[in-house]
Parts: structure tokens; sequence; C-alpha cells
């Protein structure tokens, strides 16, 4: 991840959704209904183990506050 991470602030990649400038509460408003929507995903299903919902969410919020 630190390669990814380099190669994102070489470009000018922001980290996080947060970063790019999305409002948080827009944010909010449609984590649990895309996490839902991963999960009847036919590609979901193909990850070598399969995903909670919650476990989405937790990606999704990775994915906008940072890790």
């Amino acid at each position: 991840m630190d390669a990814v991470s380099k190669l994102m602030a070489t470009i000018g990649i922001p980290p996080t959704f947060k970063d790019l400038g999305m409002p948080e509460d827009k944010f909010l408003a449609v984590v649990k209904t895309s996490a839902e929507a991963a999960m009847g995903d036919p590609c979901t299903g193909m990850n070598p183990r399969k995903p909670t919902a919650e476990e989405l969410i937790d990606v999704y919020r990775a994915t906008y506050y940072g890790k």
C-alpha cells in the first residue's frame, strides 16, 4: 500500500473521498445503500471470502475518512 500511496501523491490523487471534497452528509446518506447494493452484486460473491454488509461499510468508511 505504501507504493500505491506514494504513486497517488506523486500524480496528485487525493487519498480519500473526503479529500476529494465529497460532503460527509452525502457520504453518510448513501453508505448503507451502497453496501447493500454491493452485497447483491455477483462480483462480491466471487471474493475468496464473502464480506458482510458491515464489513463493506467499514471499507467505505476507510475510503472516506482514511485508515
